[in-house]
Parts: C-alpha cells; structure tokens; sequence
C-alpha cells in the first residue's frame, strides 16, 4: 500500500500561529479494518499533548478518535468503516496544532497505518 496525493494544510499559514490543520489522503489500495493511523508531526510543531477531537472530513467517520502521546505524535482511531476494494480516499481536521515558529519550509510529516492489535506497520510516508 502506497499513500498519494497528501495534502496537509494549516487554516491559517500564519508563522507561530494556532490553528487547525486538515489532513487528507489517498491509499493506493482499501484499508483494511482494525488499523490506526499516525502522523508524526515534524520538530517545528507543537501539538496539545492530551485526548484531542478530530473532525471528520472525507470517508472518516464520527465516532473517530484522536489522541497524542507526545507533542508530536496524533494517532486516530476508528477514523472509517469502509470495505471499499481498491483506493480510498481519507480527511479528517484536527484543532489546536501552533504552526512552525519559523518561516520556510519545515521537516516532513510521517503518516503511518498500523494493525490495531500488534501495532504492525503496514504503510510509512514522509511527506
């Protein structure tokens, strides 16, 4: 499985700021059930490190939950349902990330899908 077309963008560009961030992407083939996703937030970044709310976006659904175990770590879980064979697209926003304190470009994103049970990794993106 292959992650395409990430698109990761703050509400508010703005150096410093706090804001919401949207998060949408496509799987290269269907999801399987009982998986999480992790994104990794680059150093330049600070997110609440507490139980966090995402809001459904594209084919997530709203019983998704989100928390972080770092100031850098988001994992959601429950974020769909679908058994669509074949790609899929996914979205979801998350409130409250204070944006790169530096202007320009900052280090890459990982977002991950991993196997609920044994945490096995099943796809890796830095983008």
């Amino acid at each position: 499985m292959s992650i395409e077309n990430t698109l990761i963008h703050p509400e508010n560009p703005t150096v410093n700021s706090l804001t919401n961030y949207i998060f949408i992407f496509t799987t290269s083939s269907s999801i399987p059930l009982n998986t999480y996703i992790l994104i990794t937030f680059p150093d330049q970044y600070i997110i609440p490190s507490s139980t966090r709310t995402c809001s459904a976006y594209i084919n997530t659904d709203g019983g998704m939950a989100c928390s972080t175990n770092s100031n850098r770590t988001l994992r959601v879980n429950n974020y769909t349902t679908l058994t669509e064979q074949g790609p899929v697209m996914i979205g979801f926003e998350l409130a409250d990330v204070t944006n790169y304190s530096n202007p320009g470009t900052s280090d890459p994103f990982t977002i991950e899908i991993k196997y609920t049970s044994s945490n096995e990794l099943i796809f890796r993106d830095n983008t």
